[in-house]
């Protein structure tokens, strides 16, 4: 499955928002990414286990749910989060 979020930044008719240099903008990325504990709700924890000059690969815990994943930089252009498969057994009584 593939899925793309698009957000806008810099709303040229919304005139009350200072708006947001490129810089900015990707330090906020990058700060997503290295720390995604204060954006996603209800991580325990985020372990970065492996990282290179435009990679990541984290582990993180969600109460029981352990997701894996990569993120990839493409510096002051994207960031890309690739998530690897998760089983989960789900008990129905």
């Amino acid at each position: 499955m593939h899925y793309e979020h698009l957000v806008q930044i810099n709303d040229p008719n919304d005139l009350e928002i200072e708006p947001l240099t490129r810089e900015q903008l990707w330090l906020g990325l990058v700060a997503r990414a290295e720390r995604p504990q204060y954006f996603l709700i209800g991580m325990d924890e985020c372990r970065i286990v492996e990282r290179t000059a435009d990679t990541l690969r984290r582990e993180m815990r969600f109460g029981s749910t352990q997701v894996r994943d990569r993120v990839t930089y493409e510096p002051q252009v994207q960031v890309c989060f690739d998530v690897e498969p998760t089983v989960e057994v789900t008990v129905r009584a």
